[in-house]
This record gives C-alpha cells, structure tokens and sequence, in this order.
C-alpha cells in the first residue's frame, strides 16, 4: 500500500513536470510567433511612415523650386 502510493506520488510529480514543461514550450513559441507578428506589423508601419516623410519632403522641395521659377532636377526618393 505504501509504495503504491509512492509510485502514485512520483508519477503526479512527472506528469506535473512534462505539463509544466509542455505549457512552457507552448507559450514560449505562442508568444514567439506573437512578438514577430506584432514587430513584423510595426517595422512595416515605420517603414510606411518613413517614405511617406521623404516624399513629403521631396515634394515640398519640388513644389518649392518650381513655384520660384528654378528647375528640380532631383529624382525622387525611390529611384535610388
């Protein structure tokens, strides 16, 4: 009787352990795949709102230039 229940004992104590260890490795790839789909999202936001700045601001010079009489010869930002 005594060493069923410490074979009863010890196998909660594995299964706990492998759970634990399962839950970890879900949530460590869980929140992996969420970190890189919201930094994914983000770089792309950023990068967006970076070219719209440089073709405001190429705009502006060629607006600019051009409302003054003086030619523009520059090529815009993503001729480069």
């Amino acid at each position: 009787m005594v060493l069923g229940a410490l074979m009863k004992r010890k196998a909660r104590k594995e299964g706990r352990a492998e759970g634990l260890d399962e839950g970890l490795t879900k949530g460590h790839a869980q929140g992996l795949d969420e970190g890189l789909t919201k930094g994914h999202a983000q770089g792309l936001d950023e990068g967006r709102a970076g070219a719209n700045r440089e073709w405001r601001a190429w705009l502006e010079r060629k607006t600019t230039a051009e409302t003054a009489g003086h030619p523009f010869h520059e090529p815009p930002p993503d001729s480069h």
